[in-house]
């Protein structure tokens, strides 16, 4: 069970979290849009077409009502749910909302000729799906040992995650998401070391790595906490406040977070208690 949770169990709810109300009011315009075009489809090839089509093999009207259901599905489970948060249900709702603003209108009447405008707008998805296809190629290395170095830390590999990690910072330096993982699993094999001298540096390598992944990525809150833990492993404390600090500002009643400030705050003043008493006296 999520004891912390970040993400709402309502696509409604959380489309408004991330991106606000224009969000939420351009969704309303997608949907209205949609539902009013597949209504239109709906009245004009069903009791018409029975009159006028002698095409009674044509699948246009069972597609047109599917894709209205499908639509109706989707609008009422989102609000216990967060569907689209899944890439299959997302090109599955892209298929069905393509149904409803097009369902294949054929008319006798009309030109051949594609006008220019239309023309364009037809030629850039083979230009946009050219530049997708290059920045998949040009990413996947990193994406793919990304992702065997998430699952290495899953299954308590560490050893594992850095190495894969590793191999993907060769071919892409800009994946923040592998200096999180190298630095996580890193983390791990510190936490094992008894004598502190050798954990010091241990715990700077894998600072280095976080303090990368955070710099790519700094709207992504997920590092933060990670980055302070480290900081604190370290006695760096006052360096620590200010990245819990910004952790507090994306989410202020987080009660994990209010722990960790806790302890963070603690360590800070037994170490600084212990300094203080180990300090030489001053003569007088």
């Amino acid at each position: 069970m999520q004891k912390d949770p970040i993400y709402t169990h309502n696509d409604y709810l959380n489309l408004l979290a991330e991106y606000g109300a224009v969000a939420g009011v351009l969704l309303l315009f997608f949907l209205i849009t949609h539902w009013q075009n597949g209504w239109k489809n709906f009245q004009r090839l069903g009791p018409k077409r029975v009159v006028v089509s002698h095409n009674f093999l044509s699948t246009s009207l069972a597609l047109n009502i599917g894709a209205l259901s499908a639509m109706a599905a989707y609008i009422a489970h989102s609000f216990v749910d967060f569907n689209l948060h899944i890439p299959a249900n997302v090109l599955l709702m892209a298929f069905v909302f393509g149904i409803l603003a097009n369902a294949g209108v054929q008319r006798e009447t009309e030109e051949s000729a594609v006008p220019m405008s239309i023309f364009l707008w037809r030629a850039s998805l083979p230009a946009l799906g050219i530049v997708l296809a290059v920045q998949c190629f040009r990413l996947l290395p990193g994406e793919y040992f990304a992702e065997h170095a998430r699952t290495a830390l899953r299954d308590n590999h560490p050893e594992s995650a850095i190495d894969f990690a590793t191999r993907g910072l060769k071919s892409e330096k800009s994946n923040p998401f592998l200096y999180q993982y190298l630095a996580s699993a890193k983390l791990t094999g510190c936490d094992s070391i008894a004598d502190p001298r050798d954990r010091t540096p241990c715990y700077t390598d894998a600072l280095a790595a976080l303090a990368k992944a955070h710099e790519l990525a700094p709207a992504d809150n997920t590092f933060l906490v990670p980055l302070a833990s480290t900081y604190d492993a370290l006695d760096r404390f006052a360096e620590a406040e200010w990245i819990y600090y910004d952790a507090a500002q994306w989410d202020p009643r987080s009660i994990y977070l209010n722990e960790l400030y806790k302890y963070h705050l603690s360590r800070w003043q037994t170490v600084g208690a212990v300094a203080t008493s180990e300090q030489p006296a001053q003569p007088r």
